[in-house]
This record gives structure tokens, sequence and C-alpha cells, in this order.
């Protein structure tokens, strides 16, 4: 009777230590799942539709263990879906890393306008302000507040190009203004063609 308790207890110690997580799974289905997202996705929804990915990866015992084990509700998504989701995006790094970097630059590019037109003026105070109007008529201000990515000498030209016709990829940035004594989005400049 010893030995065969015994035996069970081995037994079920064995099967504990090589049984899956379930993050484990949870991160396989959600890089599976990721992964069928088509790459020309518009890039806005990007975000969203891995985030559905993740979601849908967990099932209801699931949720439940990672409520026990990282007290985070899953229904509390506004206050607890970064975190959620920076925890299987950990798991996902080990697991699926290209997945991982996809998401990384599909992110990155979902951040970052193009506009195309013509700029219209240059103002130059703290940082040089590009308006540039495009194919409708609407002008929008960029700002130029650090290294953009051209084969323009601009720091030599960029005067030179009031009337000229560009394209510019922009990245909305959240930078304080001391005018108005709060943080507002600035379009600041990353690439110039």
């Amino acid at each position: 009777m010893k030995k065969i308790l015994s035996f069970c207890v081995l037994l079920f110690s064995v099967s504990t230590c090589f049984a899956e997580d379930y993050l484990d799974v949870v991160t396989s289905k959600s890089c599976a799942c990721i992964d069928k997202i088509p790459s020309n996705a518009d890039k806005r929804n990007l975000k969203m539709q891995m985030g559905f990915c993740m979601l849908e990866a967990f099932s209801k015992d699931d949720k439940e263990k990672f409520k026990k084990e990282f007290n985070l509700d899953f229904y509390q998504l506004d206050k607890n879906g970064e975190k959620i989701g920076a925890i299987v995006g950990m798991r996902m790094a080990t697991q699926c890393p290209k997945t991982v970097m996809a998401m990384a630059n599909a992110d990155k590019q979902a951040d970052a306008d193009m506009l195309n037109g013509t700029i219209t003026k240059i103002e130059k105070d703290n940082f040089a302000v590009f308006f540039l109007k495009d194919g409708e008529g609407k002008t929008t201000k960029l700002y130029w507040l650090g290294p953009v990515q051209t084969t323009m000498d601009l720091p030599t030209i960029y005067q030179t190009l009031v009337g000229k016709t560009v394209e510019v990829q922009y990245e909305n940035k959240d930078i304080f203004d001391p005018k108005i004594g709060e943080y507002r989005q600035f379009k600041v400049i990353t690439k110039l063609k």
C-alpha cells in the first residue's frame, strides 16, 4: 500500500512538472492569433486587434487563475488592460519573438503618420515649425525638434523648402507647453522626402 501511495505521489509530481502552464497556453494562442492578422491591416486598429487576440486566448478558468496570481481583474480592462498585456507580452517574447518584433514594428508604424503637401512657410522661434498645406487645402503645423531621416542636408537647406512639395512622416508627441501650463500634442517630424 505504501509503495502504491508513493508511486501515485511521484506520478502526480512528475505530471505537474511536465504540465504546460496556463500562461504558456494563453501565450501560444495569442501568438497564433496575432500571426493571422494580415500584414496590410489598418495600422490604427492594429493595437486593438492584438489586444483582442490576447483576451480571446484566456478561458474563463485562465482568467480566474490569472486574477489569483497577479491580482488583475479582466472585468476592469480600462484599469488593468495594459498590465495584462505587458504580462502576456513578456511571455510572448520567449515563445514567439518574431511575433513580438512584428508587433513592436507595427506599433511604431501605427504611431507615425504621413502627410503630403506643400510647405507654405517656416517659422523660426525656439524650433523650426513647418506649415504644410495638403491637397485639400488644410494646413498642418509640424515641429522639427530632433534628427530627421532624410537625404537632404536639412540644417543647411530647410529655409529653401518653402513652396516645395514634400512627404513628411511625423509622430504625435505630448510635450509640456509652459504658456498654457500643461502637456499638449505636437506633430514632430521624423522623416522628410
